[in-house]
């Protein structure tokens, strides 16, 4: 997950976490762990699904902010 990215094009679209989480019917704060996968939480199949569609994401967009491991500068 790049919460970056989804940060960015939350940004561009005019979303909050506010907005966005009721959205999805879950609470902000269930939105902020999912975005920076805290206290075991990850967005489910439906949620990407649902993003997906509200932001008109292609999947190579949505393979690179769900789906694309990043890797520390300092790994490589």
């Amino acid at each position: 997950m790049d919460p970056n990215k989804l940060k960015a094009l939350m940004l561009v679209n005019g979303d909050t976490r506010n907005t966005l989480a009721e959205y999805l019917h879950i609470s902000p704060a269930s939105l902020s762990y999912k975005m920076n996968e805290t206290h075991g939480r990850c967005f489910d199949k439906k949620e990407i699904e649902d993003i997906a569609r509200k932001y008109s994401l292609t999947s190579k967009e949505i393979s690179d902010i769900f789906f694309e491991d990043l890797v520390s500068k300092k790994d490589t």
